[in-house]
């Protein structure tokens, strides 16, 4: 089997792939790209974003350190996240796909504006001590991708891309069904684990079992980094239970919460 990237292709014939091939060998220190059409029938096997990043792989370059470790953030805050491009490719095959100079691209999938700010700073803060630069794009409902950044400038309208067009997009209906999507994806969890996004040591809770809380209500204060952070509540529901207690030490993913 030959991996290939979907790509976008506008009038593509019924029954038609679009897809984009790149050899891990660089040639003449260039990445080669060559675009195809397949027939359905030559599908072997398709692995979402969100799949490819569940693998296991060896953090071996800066790349696949930082997919590690956002993957770990976005599990904490049970955000939807998945890989995109050279990264991808490098993960499931296991082939030298990144380079140095190679970017990361992430895709988040239904999460509101607050999850995608949230995970956008982590990115940040990754991608700077790093080297590396991270690309982040959010995957709406119509099938479109919109850049995570253009979300949170101060614009009126983003640019859409899918697999057959691109389009300017009101930021404000975007956003709007962005947060229908998070509902609709929530709806069915009356359950949530709650997790540390982050390594560090519990100072102490912010509600008690019992308690009625929001979304992003604040359930844990810790100390991380020497630094302040919070864990908050990602649904409405009652603290059922605390895993943890003040002056534990915690590690990123670690379950500290139930809110039901």
């Amino acid at each position: 089997a030959i991996p290939g990237v979907v790509r976008r292709e506008e009038n593509l014939p019924a029954g038609m792939v679009a897809l984009g091939f790149v050899p891990a060998r660089l040639r003449d220190g260039r990445r080669m790209r060559i675009a195809a059409l397949a027939g359905l029938e030559y599908i072997a096997r398709v692995e979402r974003p969100y799949e490819a990043i569940k693998r296991n792989f060896n953090a071996e370059n800066a790349q696949l350190k930082i997919v590690r470790a956002l993957r770990e953030y976005a599990a904490a805050g049970n955000i939807l996240l998945g890989v995109l491009g050279s990264a991808a490719l490098a993960i499931i095959t296991g082939l030298s796909y990144l380079n140095p100079q190679s970017d990361v691209d992430l895709l988040l999938g239904a999460c509101g504006e607050e999850e995608i700010r949230a995970v956008c700073e982590y990115a940040k803060e990754e991608s700077l001590q790093a080297g590396v630069t991270v690309d982040i794009e959010v995957e709406l409902a119509n099938g479109y991708g919109v850049k995570a950044a253009e979300l949170l400038a101060d614009t009126k309208t983003v640019l859409g891309k899918s697999l057959t067009a691109v389009s300017l997009l009101d930021k404000k209906e975007a956003l709007e069904a962005l947060k229908k999507q998070n509902i609709n994806l929530r709806r069915n969890h009356t359950i949530m684990e709650i997790k540390s996004r982050v390594p560090g040591k519990i100072v102490r809770f912010e509600k008690q079992v019992g308690d009625t809380v929001a979304p992003k209500d604040v359930l844990i204060v810790m100390e991380a980094m020497k630094m302040k952070q919070v864990v908050p509540s990602t649904i409405a529901g009652v603290v059922k239970e605390y895993k943890v207690k003040p002056g534990d030490r915690v590690s990123a993913g670690q379950v500290v919460a139930i809110v039901e």
